[in-house]
């Protein structure tokens, strides 16, 4: 699941073998169901300039989509040699990053598909998550062997040791916006922040989930992180402090699998093995009164009662927007 750079889509991947488009405003679809994948859909990633699609699945390839059409580009990335978890493009748009259940990192040219390198190997056991840092140059991936991998992104070679110190399997990585801090969420049910200089843990870990943290994402500001777990929550943190920001956000009958910051921070989506996204304001009040209201503002409302100087917004992603 992830949020266009826009921020008015989100594109999730399923069990039933698709991806699916929605607008991040009103919380409907957006075209038909993409198809092509037999098996699970995973992961997938927005291009840097949202006009691409890149998805990773159980049945071991990636693959590209228009994001303006829904249509397939090109034939399937194939070279895994077994499901695919975790899909990234860089920084640039010109490179994808995928990890598999098959123990390998691998690098691909996103503009021809063509595979860049060879595998990057080291991890004892299925990488179920990677990420590229925000300068493209370095690759961070997790593993079912406990541990926190770096990579250079150039040379596809380990940089340092492993890290280590996640008492469960590694689900899920992600760089700070400046690409000096990582943030990582475990079996083990915590969160825990790594200088990526020093590939040290930072501060002790974020602790008050109750199930394994499956999703973590850093707010485009820094200073904030989402998590998700099987708990069924999500949570928020304060990414300089590791303190919690608020109560748990919870609505969700399942585990929350992925979590994403809208890019103005002032949204989180959550994807859950419940089959439904849930969109959740990062300030705790409006969660509270959303979850008891069952429509946003009709716009003449907004301008009533607001502004008309203000341009309009949806305060309850989600709801449904009634007409004048």
């Amino acid at each position: 699941m992830a949020f266009s750079p826009d921020g008015h889509r989100l594109v999730s991947g399923s069990w039933d073998n698709t991806l699916r488009l929605w607008n991040a405003d009103t919380g409907q679809p957006i075209g038909q169901p993409l198809t092509g994948h037999t098996d699970m859909v995973y992961s997938v990633a927005f291009s840097p300039d949202g006009h691409r699609i890149v998805s990773g699945s159980y049945d071991q390839t990636l693959r590209l989509w228009n994001a303006d059409t829904g249509q397939p580009i090109g034939q399937p990335l194939t070279g895994h040699t077994d499901s695919v978890f975790s899909v990234a493009f860089s920084p640039d748009g010109h490179r994808i990053v995928s990890s598999s259940a098959d123990t390998t990192v691998r690098l691909w040219n996103a503009d021809t598909g063509q595979p860049i390198g060879r595998p990057m190997t080291g991890h004892t056991g299925k990488v179920p998550t990677v990420a590229f840092s925000p300068d493209g140059h370095r690759i961070a991936s997790g593993g079912d062997d406990n541990t926190v991998r770096l990579w250079n992104a150039d040379t596809g070679q380990p940089i340092g040791q492993p890290l280590t110190g996640s008492d469960g399997m590694v689900n899920i990585v992600a760089f700070s916006p400046d690409g000096r801090r990582l943030a990582s969420g475990s079996t083990d049910q915590m969160v825990r922040l790594w200088d990526v200089e020093t590939r040290k843990p930072i501060g002790k870990p974020l602790v008050g989930h109750g199930g394994s943290v499956d999703g973590v994402a850093y707010s485009p500001d820094g200073h904030r992180i989402a998590s998700g777990s099987d708990d069924k929550t999500v949570r928020l943190w304060n990414a300089d402090t590791g303190q919690p920001l608020a109560s748990p956000f919870s609505g969700h009958t399942d585990a929350v699998m992925r979590v994403a910051f809208s890019p103005d921070g002032r949204r989180v989506a959550s994807g859950s093995g419940d089959r439904t996204i849930r969109f959740w304001t990062t300030d705790p009040a409006p969660n509270l009164i959303c979850d008891k209201l069952t429509a946003n503002m009709s716009h003449k409302q907004w301008n009533d009662w607001v502004s008309p100087e203000i341009g309009y917004r949806a305060l309850c992603p989600g709801l449904p927007i009634p007409p004048d």
